[in-house]
């Protein structure tokens, strides 16, 4: 998953250091949101970001440093260290050619770059400031060539939901405890073929699922609800712990009296 924080949806719309201040700290729940996916995920950017200019004249670094809230100059600075943001330029795959958003060329733009890897079947979303351009729709349009291509926008959490639904493969649909049922085995990290097999084994009447990396079996705890989680076996069939419907392993929750026939 490759989310590209968008530059383009900074255009001197705050009235003042607070509005900008309440919109950094959406970006951060979100940021947050996406590193505690348990799937590889990149965050790309453009140091224009810093330079773009969010009220007048004033420029993101600056108002950056000013705002009163520390934390979330602070939470910014952390979510920016544990995605390791990566300048897109450094890993450009998009051409030298026409990328038409709005009439508008956007080639040698965060928008191209994504809209290329998107061509190239790769996963991924704009992340947007908020309120901006980008904020009324999910959508965007490019166009390269004779070919229009489909680009999403993330603007808030539901944004964000909403994109993670587009892809149940992924794992990443959010279970909804209050559901009346356990959690299906797309609501959890089982549905991600590039960390799972999906075996014959069944346990308690739930698919197995073996992990490619450490060869544990994984699979939903059919008994609950409120507090829904996997149980996790090694490759004998013992039990080695519990583990989030992210796939969290957590090896304190071992219950030797748990095991899956092979």
């Amino acid at each position: 998953m490759e989310a590209f924080l968008n530059d383009k949806s900074l255009h001197s719309q705050f009235g003042s250091l607070a509005d900008f201040s309440t919109s950094l700290a959406g970006v951060n729940r979100l940021l947050s949101r996406i590193s505690e996916l348990a799937i590889e995920k990149r965050v790309f950017f453009d140091p224009i970001l810093y330079h773009s200019c969010v009220s007048g004249s004033q420029l993101f670094s600056s108002w950056l440093m000013h705002i009163t809230d520390k934390s979330v100059r602070l939470d910014f600075k952390i979510m920016r260290d544990r995605l390791n943001f990566t300048d897109w330029h450094q890993e450009r795959l998009h051409p030298a050619v026409q990328y038409l958003f709005e009439n508008n060329d956007v080639v040698d733009s965060g928008l191209a770059e994504l809209t290329e890897r998107l061509i190239q079947n790769r996963k991924g979303f704009l992340l947007n400031f908020f309120p901006s351009n980008f904020a009324n729709t999910q959508v965007v349009l490019v166009q390269k060539a004779a070919l229009e291509v489909t680009v999403y926008s993330v603007s808030n959490e539901n944004d964000f939901s909403n994109w993670c639904g587009l892809f149940p493969e992924l794992g990443l649909i959010e279970y909804d405890p209050s559901c009346g049922r356990s959690p299906l085995d797309t609501e959890t990290i089982l549905i991600n073929k590039g960390r799972f097999n999906k075996t014959n084994y069944k346990n308690q009447g739930r698919a197995v699922y073996q992990e490619k990396k450490t060869s544990y079996y994984y699979c939903v705890d059919n008994l609950h609800q409120q507090g829904a989680h996997l149980e996790v076996f090694n490759a004998n069939g013992e039990h080695v712990g519990e583990a989030s419907l992210r796939g969290v392993l957590d090896t304190s929750k071992i219950d030797r009296t748990k095991t899956l026939s092979l």
